[in-house]
């Protein structure tokens, strides 16, 4: 019985931190606040990329498909490794200028200090790249 309350803690444990982030990356998408957004990625993920080119990239997908208005978990789709060091959510976001929400995944993985980041977002924030002017 301990062993089995002892796992559950450390699932709720790892899965809270995890999504902590993920729903700190979500609402400073929602509130435009890309610089905080980017902060909450991996640094591997933001050598790519750059902040300057992660925000340009974020304001395209607000100008086609509108500001993130909302977003919610989807039920039972946090996936957790087995070493317990990496999760995935699916999140499904809602977008003012769109008249369906779509679905987004975000995978974290925490390094050796116990701090989670997201290391993937997809290939983009939006539904799809954005291709309006």
């Amino acid at each position: 019985m301990a062993y089995g309350v002892t796992n559950l803690v450390i699932a709720l444990s790892v899965g809270a931190g995890a999504a902590t982030v993920s729903n700190d990356f979500l609402a400073n998408l929602k509130s435009a606040n890309y610089d905080q957004a980017f902060n909450d990625l991996n640094p591997a993920l933001t050598l790519q990329p750059g902040k300057d080119v992660f925000k340009q990239k974020a304001l395209a997908d607000d100008h086609c498909y509108g500001q993130v208005t909302d977003y919610h978990e989807v039920d039972n789709s946090a996936v957790s490794s087995s070493d317990g060091n990496q999760q995935s959510f699916a999140f499904t976001i809602t977008r003012s200028k769109l008249k369906q929400s779509y679905q987004l995944q975000l995978t974290l993985v925490k390094d050796g200090g116990g701090d989670w980041s997201i290391i993937s977002y997809g290939t983009d924030l939006g539904p799809a790249p954005p291709t309006c002017k």
